[in-house]
């Protein structure tokens, strides 16, 4: 039985770093279109309780 182990290695890599990019520029985005102080609370406590879960 074959393995892919250095295909599944690269794809979690470009996952992880995807993930991060993304994650930082959806916080500025965040930040820059939606000035309401509530709807940047609300984004910091999904992000913390999704965290959490994890």
């Amino acid at each position: 039985m074959p393995t892919n182990t250095p295909l599944m290695i690269t794809t979690t890599f470009f996952s992880g770093t995807d993930i991060a990019a993304v994650g930082s520029l959806l916080t500025g985005f965040i930040k820059r279109y939606l000035q309401i102080p509530a709807m940047i609370a609300v984004y910091t406590m999904a992000l913390t309780i999704g965290a959490a879960l994890a």
